[in-house]
């Protein structure tokens, strides 16, 4: 597996998200699953910037477990 090397900018997080453990006899096709929304915080940015233009850090950092909201994208 080759290794890549990724700079996240500003405020910007990278998740990785974490799948639930399926509990049941109950198979649904993969378009009827909901998707993750849970998930494990990769790579952060340095944070934004306030009015002063100083950084103002995230509250989060790598390793944090987190829920996320996903964004509609039309193919």
């Amino acid at each position: 597996m080759s290794s890549i090397s990724l700079n996240v900018l500003d405020d910007s997080v990278l998740i990785k998200p974490i799948s639930e453990e399926k509990q049941g006899g109950i198979v649904l096709p993969s378009s009827a699953e909901k998707k993750p929304t849970k998930g494990e915080i990769v790579a952060t940015g340095e944070g934004s910037r306030n009015s002063n233009g100083e950084r103002v850090a995230l509250t989060v950092k790598a390793g944090d477990k987190v829920f996320y909201r996903q964004w509609l994208v039309q193919k």
